[in-house]
C-alpha cells in the first residue's frame, strides 16, 4: 500500500505532505507556470487520476476557467475545452461513470444570476454534455456528492432570491432530478460542503456543524460536538477513508465518531481563501485563492469495517476460508504457497485446485453477491479461459456463479442451470505477471439492478440488467479450476479472495484496493 501524503496546490505552488498522515514536513514545489483559480471554482476527481477545476471568477464574474492539475507529472495541462457557460459558487461531482458533473451556481458576465443548469464532461471523449436535465430549482453554493446507490446528490445553497433552501434534489437513474423528502438539515445554515464517506454515507459539514446523510434513505443523523466557526473551508475524503476538513486558520483536530476529537501531531500552514479538495494518487490536494500556504483542520472520519457476511481467503496458513458464519476446509488441495500480494498467495499452474464442499455461506439464492480478489496471471491465463473461482452445479450448465479470465478479460457469469446463463465482461484485458484487483458487484435482489467489474479501484463498466433469480449451487466450490474443462483453471498467482453477500458500494471497492490486500 503507497505511503499517504497530502499535497496542497497553491497560487504558484504545490505544498507536499509526505509520508504518513502524521507526518510533520512541508514541502514547496513550484508548479511550470504560475495559475489563480479566483473565487467559487470547484474540484473533482474522476476515474483518470486527475484533479479538474472548473470555472469560478474574480469579484463574481464567473468564468469559463476549466483545466486539470496531473498529480504523477505535477503539471498543469490545460488543453481542454473550456466551460458551455461561465460559471461559479457552483458544485462539481465526479461520477461513477467517469464524467464530471458540474452543477448550478452563477454564470454570464459581471454578477450574473443562478442557474439550474446541469452540464458533464467526459475525458475520455474531451466534449461537454449540455442536455442534461436541470435541478428542481436554481442553486447557489450548492453542495453535491455521489451517494453509495450511485445516485449524485445537491443539498442547500441559496434560491433565485438569496434564501436559504432546504431542499435536497437527488439524481435518479433515470437521469431525472427528484426533490428528496428529506429537507436540508439546518435551514439557517447557507453553505454545506459535502463529501460521499468510505462507509456509505455522505458527510455534510458547515462552519459549525456536521451531518451523515445516508442514501438513498434520506436520513440525516446529527454528529456530536458542535465545530468551531471557521468559514471557507473545505473537505474530501481521504484514500485511508477519513474525511478531511481544511481551513484558513493554523487549528488541526481529529474526530474519531461519533464524540471523541483529538490534536493532530501538527497544523498546517499559513491562511488561503476560498478553498477546494479533492483526492488524487493517495494525497488529498487542496486548492484556494492567494495567500503563501495553506492552513488547516482535519476531521478524520475512521471507515467502519466493511459489513456483509464474507468468506475471506487470505492464504496466509493454508488455504482454509474464513467466514462471519462459517470456515470452510479445502477437500482437495494442488495448489502451493508463494509470495503474494500480502504475504503468502496461492499458486496455480492451470491443473492445480482447491476444491471445497457445497456450503451455505456460498449460496446467495436471489440476493447480492460482490467478489474482490487480487490476482496475478501468467502469459497464458491472457489467451484463454482462467478459471478464478467456480461455484456451479452439474457443470458449466448448472446454476451457480463463475469468475474468470477470458482472453485476460475479466468475466463473471451468473447461471440458474438448464443452459440459461449470461456472461458479463470488460472489453479490455488486464495485464500479465503483475498484480491486478478486480471486483465484481453485483446487485439484484431489490432495484434499482446493477452489476459492475471494477479493476483496481476503478470503474470498468456496469450493466443495469443483471440476471435475476436463484443462484444457489449444489457444489463443489472450486478456487483455480473450471468445473468441466480441466485446461481451463487458473494460471498465475491469486490473493484475498473475499466474496460477500451484498453489492459493495464504490467506496467499499475503492477501500479494498487502497488497502492492498494487507487488510
Amino acid at each position: 500500500m503507497k505511503s499517504a501524503f497530502i499535497a496542497c496546490v497553491l497560487a504558484g505552488a504545490v505544498a507536499v505532505y509526505p509520508g504518513s498522515i502524521s507526518a510533520q514536513t512541508w514541502d514547496i514545489i513550484p508548479p511550470p507556470v504560475p495559475w489563480h483559480p479566483g473565487v467559487g471554482h470547484a474540484v473533482a476527481t474522476p476515474k483518470d487520476g486527475k484533479i479538474y477545476v472548473v470555472g469560478g471568477g474574480s469579484n463574481a464574474l464567473a468564468s469559463k476557467s476549466f483545466f486539470r492539475y496531473n498529480p504523477l507529472s505535477a503539471q498543469i495541462e490545460d488543453q481542454l475545452p473550456p466551460l458551455p457557460l461561465p460559471r461559479a459558487e457552483h458544485a462539481a461531482v465526479a461520477a461513477p461513470d467517469g464524467r464530471i458533473w458540474v452543477i448550478g451556481g452563477l454564470v454570464g458576465p459581471g454578477h450574473p444570476p443562478s442557474t439550474d443548469t446541469v452540464v458533464a464532461y467526459d475525458p475520455g471523449t474531451n466534449q461537454w454534455t449540455t442536455t442534461l436535465p436541470n435541478l428542481t430549482t436554481k442553486r447557489v453554493r450548492p453542495a453535491a456528492a455521489v451517494g453509495s446507490d450511485g445516485r449524485i446528490y445537491v443539498f442547500g445553497g441559496n434560491g433565485t432570491n438569496g434564501a436559504f433552501l432546504e431542499s435536497i434534489d437527488p439524481l435518479d437513474p433515470n437521469a431525472t432530478w427528484m426533490a428528496a423528502s428529506t429537507a436540508s438539515p439546518d435551514p439557517s445554515v447557507t453553505v454545506w460542503r459535502a463529501t460521499a464517506g468510505h462507509d456509505g454515507g455522505i458527510f455534510l459539514l458547515s462552519q459549525t456543524k456536521k451531518f451523515r446523510f445516508s442514501p438513498p434513505g434520506n436520513f440525516l443523523q446529527l454528529m456530536a460536538n458542535p465545530l468551531q466557526s471557521l468559514a471557507g473551508f473545505a473537505i474530501t475524503t481521504g484514500s485511508d477513508g477519513r474525511v478531511y476538513r481544511m481551513n484558513p486558520s493554523g487549528v488541526s483536530t481529529r474526530l474519531n465518531p461519533p464524540a471523541l476529537t483529538s490534536p493532530l501531531d501538527t497544523n498546517m500552514m499559513s491562511p488561503m481563501s476560498d478553498l477546494e479538495a479533492a483526492v488524487a494518487e493517495g494525497a488529498v490536494y487542496a486548492f484556494g485563492k492567494e495567500g503563501s500556504l495553506l492552513a488547516g483542520e482535519f476531521l478524520a472520519v475512521v471507515p467502519a469495517v466493511i459489513s456483509g457476511t464474507q468468506i475471506v481467503w487470505p492464504f496466509q496458513n493454508g488455504f482454509t476460508g474464513n467466514g462471519t458464519a462459517c470456515s470452510l476446509t479445502p477437500t482437495t488441495t494442488s495448489a502451493t504457497q508463494v509470495p503474494g500480494r500480502a504475504g503468502l498467495a496461492a499458486s496455480f499452474g492451470g491443473g492445480q485446485a482447491l476444491a471445497y464442499a457445497a456450503s451455505s455461506c456460498l449460496n446467495i439464492g436471489s440476493g447480492d453477491i460482490s467478489v474482490s480478489v487480487w490476482v496475478r496471471p501468467k502469459p497464458a491465463a491472457v489467451t484463454g479461459i482462467a478459471s478464478i473461482l467456480d461455484y456451479r452445479a452439474g457443470g458449466a450448465s448448472g446454476p451457480g456463479y463463475h469468475v474468470a479470465l477470458v482472453g485476460g478479460r475479466p468475466v463473471i457469469q451468473l447461471a440458474l442451470g438448464g443452459g440459461n446463463y449470461r456472461n458479463y465482461q470488460v472489453p479490455a484485458a488486464i495485464p500479465a505477471n503483475q498484480w491486478t484487483h478486480l471486483a465484481f458487484t453485483v446487485k439484484r435482489a431489490v432495484a434499482p439492478y446493477r452489476l459492475t467489474i471494477w479493476i483496481n479501484g476503478a470503474h470498468g463498466q456496469s450493466w443495469t440488467t443483471p440476471l435475476l433469480g436463484n443462484l444457489s449451487s449444489t457444489g463443489p466450490f472450486r478456487i483455480g479450476a473450471h468445473a468441466n474443462v480441466p485446461g481451463a483453471g487458473f494460471k498465475g498467482e491469486l490473493d484475498e479472495l473475499r466474496i460477500f453477500r451484498k453489492a459493495l458500494t464504490w467506496h467499499e471497492v475503492r477501500s479494498l484496493f487502497l488497502a492492498g490486500g494487507a487488510q
